[in-house]
């Protein structure tokens, strides 16, 4: 897969691919591959800014404060953005950071939100790091959460 290079280079534009036909005219597969890179990293800009806007309307923020949706919708992103996430002693990738976080809804951010607010006296160095950690974990664990709610096995075996 192509590799995006900084958004320096890619906003150059045909200045750049000017000059990279100049640097060695019989090398056009190079520069060819190089345009075709460019092109990639646009589609697939696209289609992760597609694919944001998707989670964050799914997440249902608007169940929250101005302040607290910001708050939330920053540590989404960043999360989405992700290369990897180390959680634990696992290492996850992008994309299971991007599944994960396709499971967000309304409930997964306000149950979050509670979870962070029982810690408010706790010592946190970096706040956002904090938040993203809480919100991918409690992604993970909503479902299984509920599994072993004494209270909900309760009303379903009976």
């Amino acid at each position: 897969m192509a590799r995006c290079i900084s958004h320096f280079v890619l906003d150059m534009g045909d200045t750049l691919k000017k000059e990279l036909s100049n640097i060695d005219k019989n090398n056009t597969e190079k520069v060819s591959q190089y345009i075709s890179a460019r092109e990639d990293c646009g589609a697939q800009s696209d289609n992760d800014e597609m694919l944001l806007e998707e989670i964050l309307t799914n997440s249902e923020l608007e169940v929250l404060s101005e302040n607290e949706a910001h708050v939330f919708k920053d540590a989404i992103t960043r999360l989405f953005y992700s290369e990897r996430l180390k959680t634990d002693s696992a290492i996850l990738p992008k994309r299971v950071i991007r599944s994960q976080l396709q499971r967000i809804d309304g409930m997964v951010i306000l149950d979050t939100r509670e979870k962070l607010r029982r810690n408010i006296g706790a010592r946190i160095k970096n706040s956002t790091a904090y938040i993203m950690a809480t919100l991918f974990n409690n992604i993970c664990e909503h479902q299984s959460d509920l599994m072993v709610d004494s209270f909900l096995n309760s009303i379903s075996t009976a």
